[in-house]
């Protein structure tokens, strides 16, 4: 049990501090973190019968590093990809190199959107339908542009560029350099290239970008973003549409055949 100020008030509030205290550990905490912000309570602490830790650092900061703790000591997968999260979907990039994954990710956070990882995403299960990605401690903030080396993102964009990890939302595939763009068929062009996949035991859903600069696929990617959630919500815009032209038949027909009862 981690312990800072709202503990400390808590505590406070109580009639006999070392009985509850004791039932505390009765009801299975094995063990008191005290932040700095809840110092006040060490010299209660030394009645409790479990393991106590002390911390120089407030209570937010401490559960943070825990939550890190826990989630670094998940197993993980490293995917040769790049995250990133836009808006608040997490988007791998996924293609083999020289597929403008960077070059992509860089016009997205251009954009105001932020970057997770740059060409190794380790990838987490952390409970059912929750994917989570992040960036392996070494690489962190950091991006491999053709011509320009390393570039510190958050150095160059701001803070607010990087963060540390997101869930995983979907997923975006490259094609290959030189793929020529092929015309879809009639499915494709009212549903799209989409199709689903397993990772980690768990549905991701994944959608095929057209061969496109990083630019211009930038704006492909936000209204990928804005489809897939459309879709999630479930609004079939493919199925509106084709209710509407069917309703559009069915009344010119009723037309035609009132003007023929003529």
């Amino acid at each position: 049990m981690v312990c800072g100020t709202a503990a400390a008030q808590w505590w406070k509030a109580e009639a006999d501090p070392r009985s509850a205290l004791l039932q505390l550990h009765a009801q299975g905490a094995q063990a008191l973190y005290l932040a700095n912000d809840g110092k006040e309570l060490m010299a209660l602490a030394d009645h409790f019968p479990g393991a106590v830790w002390r911390s120089p650092l407030p209570e937010s900061q401490v559960l943070r590093q825990l939550r890190d703790a826990a989630f670094d000591a998940l197993p993980a997968q490293v995917l040769h990809a790049t995250l990133v999260r836009i808006a608040s979907l997490g988007v791998l990039l996924r293609g083999a190199s020289g597929t403008g994954k960077t070059a992509l990710a860089l016009a997205l956070i251009e954009r105001g959107h932020a970057l997770i990882a740059d060409d190794a995403v380790a990838v987490r299960r952390l409970g059912p339908a929750l994917l989570v990605g992040a960036c392996p401690a070494p690489l962190a903030g950091a991006m491999a542009v053709a011509g320009l080396g390393v570039v510190d993102v958050a150095g160059v964009y701001g803070a607010a560029a990087v963060t540390r990890r997101c869930r995983l939302d979907l997923a975006i595939d490259l094609p290959s350099l030189g793929t020529v763009a092929t015309p879809d068929t009639p499915d494709q062009r009212l549903r799209g290239r989409w199709h689903e996949e397993r990772l980690l035991g768990e549905r991701l859903w994944a959608v095929t970008a057209p061969p496109r600069h990083g630019g211009v696929l930038a704006t492909w990617a936000l209204a990928a973003c804005a489809a897939w959630s459309q879709r999630m919500a479930g609004h079939d815009a493919a199925a509106d549409l084709d209710a509407r032209q069917r309703e559009l038949l069915k009344t010119n027909e009723e037309r035609t055949g009132d003007q023929c009862s003529w």
